[in-house]
């Protein structure tokens, strides 16, 4: 797996950490820029489209293939019945883009199934990229947690020697 190059730079990016979250049949992210949108348009040899919606100045709308999703701020995406495939794609980027942030060919070998495991219904995975520990910390809690609960909530740690 190539790794993803971004030129996107947020609170996300900046702190090489991205978040993932379902609720219901939805698939939402933080820290999501386009490349890692192309990465999985590529991946399932399908075009990807964003355009501005007319009626809506804060989100574009995303097309990989027949799947709609929306974009806010170049980074925070969202499709509302994703197949497997896609998520598939999309968590493929996910770990392309880490990867990236670890300066690193690929993401730890275990990093896309801990990351699906941990990925279930009414629940957010954060992963963050720790270059100088050449490792991920992936945290997974309940989406509507406060601060609290995100903040002490158990992390798994892997390290990017495990490739």
């Amino acid at each position: 797996m190539e790794y993803v190059n971004h030129d996107h730079n947020c609170y996300w990016t900046r702190r090489r950490r991205t978040r993932l979250t379902r609720h219901g049949r939805c698939l939402s992210g933080a820290g999501i820029p386009v490349a890692v949108l192309q990465h999985a348009a590529s991946a399932l040899d399908m075009a990807l489209k964003v355009r501005p919606m007319p009626d809506n100045e804060y989100n574009d709308e995303v097309r990989i293939g027949d799947y709609v999703g929306y974009l806010h701020d170049a980074c925070f995406m969202s499709f509302e019945e994703p197949s497997a495939e896609l998520e598939a794609a999309l968590l493929s980027g996910v770990c392309a883009l880490l990867a990236g942030y670890l300066g690193r060919e690929s993401a730890p070998i275990d990093a896309s199934e801990a990351i699906r495991t941990r990925l279930r219904e009414g629940w957010s995975v954060e992963i963050q990229a720790i270059p100088r520990e050449a490792s991920l910390r992936i945290r997974a809690f309940p989406a509507e947690a406060g601060w609290w609960t995100r903040a002490f909530s158990p992390r798994l740690t892997l390290r990017a020697d495990r490739v």
